[in-house]
């Protein structure tokens, strides 16, 4: 089965002492979720309640968690929620140019993000204001169905403003890459690509959302003309130069706007 979960307002119930989700994601779907906005899931009676929940069921009968297919979760804004995404048994998974955005105080949480399963990726994320960012399962959990510790999963690119703990990888995670994690807020604008075809110019922008950048183009480096503003909405944009001049040379750079 494949779902497509899209540009939905999903508010919850704030505090609440029963279960309390957004999107429940279980039993060998898999799909896209993107751009959706999540609040206000809140479970206070123990235990988790977060915005996203992506787990099989069945490990109430089979005694352990059964993995996920593989699940896209990109685009999407979280705040105010307990905890905002739980992926357990999560294999071959992404999770890509999202915000994670606060936690409520006072209630248990792992992190904004808890991942377990084999292969998955998360990238070009940013987080704020949150005990702990990215956390790895390993199985050992409290309240957890055996599941296998987290493996071969690679953090790319991931931002983290006021995060005390931006990654917590717990003992028995193996095999983990980690890249281009940044922890000044807000960080200073970065092309991740820059390719040419048919005779335009294609890039992606990473940066801080909320901050405007203004895109400025030269054909020399020392003048310099805007040929595009933005404000980010999310961590990446992508930027499509279709006025490019016959030139041999052509340089970008992104300007944070004050």
């Amino acid at each position: 089965m494949t779902a497509r979960v899209h540009g939905n307002t999903i508010s919850g119930y704030g505090p609440a002492a029963g279960w309390n989700s957004g999107i429940l994601i279980e039993c060998g779907v898999t799909g896209d979720v993107t751009k959706n906005f999540l609040s206000a899931f809140v479970r206070t009676g123990g235990g988790p309640g977060p915005a996203i929940n992506a787990f099989d069921t069945l490990s109430s009968t089979h005694g352990r968690f059964v993995p996920l297919q593989p699940l896209n979760f990109e685009g999407n804004t979280f705040t105010n929620n307990g905890q905002h995404m739980i992926l357990i048994a999560a294999n071959n998974s992404r999770i890509a140019n999202n915000k994670l955005l606060g936690e409520v105080s006072g209630v248990a949480s792992w992190g904004g993000l808890q991942v377990g399963g084999t292969n998955a990726l998360v990238a070009n994320n940013n987080f704020s204001g949150m005990t702990v960012g990215t956390l790895l399962f390993d199985g050992t959990e409290p309240g957890v169905p055996p599941t296998p510790a987290a493996a071969n999963v690679s953090l790319i690119g991931n931002w983290f403003c006021n995060v005390v703990t931006p990654v917590k990888v717990n003992p028995l995670v193996t095999v983990l890459q980690e890249q281009g994690t940044e922890t000044n807020c807000p960080s200073a604008p970065i092309f991740q690509s820059l390719t040419r075809s048919n005779g335009e110019f294609l890039a992606s922008v990473r940066g801080w959302h909320g901050d405007s950048y203004v895109i400025e183009t030269s054909t020399n480096l020392p003048n310099w003309a805007p040929v595009q503003t933005n404000e980010m909405t999310l961590p990446l944009f992508e930027f499509r130069d279709t006025k490019t001049p016959a030139s041999p040379h052509r340089f970008y750079r992104a300007v944070k706007q004050q």
